[in-house]
């Protein structure tokens, strides 16, 4: 086997990943739905029409300091951001569960966020102690 025909096929796998992972994001952005279920144990985070995302499932007792952030996207011409800001996601609601920031609700505005986070607190799904 050449060296012609080895870099052929890294380049053939490499450029059918890339090329899979650009239809996965399309698929997402263009038909991809965030659902959310919340009851007085848990909070489980399902993605439908996103392939290799299975929901995540957390315990609201070790759910911590739920709060709203807002983080706009930043996408910027020439190269200047050296990250894939483009592809990160920016949930608005936030908590904190373990070590980790489990972010949800990606582009929401604030005052919605706010508005779920009272809601959810007003109807006793979430407590003080989640909000700590």
């Amino acid at each position: 086997m050449g060296f012609d025909s080895l870099f052929t096929m890294v380049w053939l796998v490499f450029g059918g990943a890339a090329g899979l992972f650009v239809i996965k994001t399309l698929v997402w952005y263009l038909i991809g739905q965030e659902i959310i279920m919340i009851d007085h144990q848990q909070i489980s985070i399902a993605r439908k029409n996103d392939v290799f995302f299975r929901p995540r499932i957390y315990d609201l007792t070790e759910a911590k300091r739920f709060h709203v952030k807002e983080e706009h996207l930043e996408f910027s011409f020439l190269g200047q951001r050296n990250d894939l800001s483009l592809f990160r996601n920016r949930g608005s609601i936030r908590f904190e569960y373990g070590l980790r920031t489990i972010k949800f609700a990606n582009d929401m505005d604030q005052a919605e966020a706010n508005h779920i986070l009272e809601t959810l607190r007003s109807s006793g799904y979430l407590t003080a102690a989640n909000f700590d």
